[in-house]
């Protein structure tokens, strides 16, 4: 009788504890922020608001998309190549391909270090600046094994072509013209209010799209998160009981 207790008990908490790190995993709340590298609204968003809530025990609970393309149009010119232009001009295009070239080296991997990235150089962005100050953000901004030459090399070459095409498509699919920048996108819905509420608290809007057992940091909110897991564990509970007083 010891023996079969102690097994349908490891099997109790196998059971929840799978299930728990399953749904944590599909529930992550994603995120989708479709900006520009020069927009000053979109700098503040990043540097204020996403980054110091990304930080913390909350990057945990994220799925995070950065798509830097904004209100740029496309051009395809007659040798078959396309031109584009962007909102705030060319070294926003610049910054935009820069970004593109990062995230493929090592948002796949590490989304708290392109995070840091994105931050750092929007951050030392300005509107109407030259070439020489994006390129010194760049430099300051990029943390080793990535090179700069390497990053600066990927802005004109083919590849940078395709990565910033990909982002035009994404961009372009969810809404052309963009209308506003930055747009942020939770769980694939967009709500123009909630993407505004967002911008200036996206800490209590993140908190807000936590549907399971929420963190600390949402202390202030209220917890709708758990219920599930509780019902769970409480008739995996039951089911245990009833076999062990046959």
């Amino acid at each position: 009788m010891y023996f079969l207790t102690s097994y349908l008990y490891a099997l109790l908490v196998l059971l929840v504890t799978s299930s728990n790190a399953q749904e944590k995993k599909d529930q992550n709340v994603k995120v989708q922020v479709y900006y520009e590298s020069l927009c000053p609204f979109a700098k503040a968003f990043i540097v204020n608001q996403l980054s110091p809530t990304m930080k913390g025990n909350l990057s945990r609970y994220v799925n995070l998309e950065l798509i830097p393309y904004g209100k740029a149009t496309q051009v395809h010119l007659a040798n078959g190549t396309t031109q584009y232009n962007c909102h705030h001009g060319i070294q926003e295009c610049y910054g935009n391909r820069i970004q593109a070239c990062v995230d493929t080296q090592i948002a796949n991997s590490n989304q708290a270090e392109y995070l840091n990235f994105v931050s750092c150089f929007m951050g030392n962005l300005t509107t109407g600046i030259e070439k020489k100050q994006v390129d010194d953000a760049l430099q300051r901004c990029l943390r080793a094994p990535l090179d700069v030459d390497q990053i600066r090399n990927c802005t004109t070459s083919a590849l940078g072509d395709k990565f910033i095409e990909d982002n035009a498509d994404i961009t372009n699919r969810f809404q052309n013209p963009l209308r506003n920048v930055p747009t942020i996108v939770l769980n694939g819905i967009y709500s123009e209010s909630e993407s505004s509420r967002a911008e200036k608290n996206f800490r209590s809007v993140l908190c807000s799209k936590i549907n399971w057992e929420k963190p600390k940091e949402c202390a202030n909110l209220p917890n709708k998160g758990g219920e599930s897991n509780k019902i769970y564990i409480g008739t995996l509970f039951i089911a245990l009981l009833s076999i062990l007083c046959v």
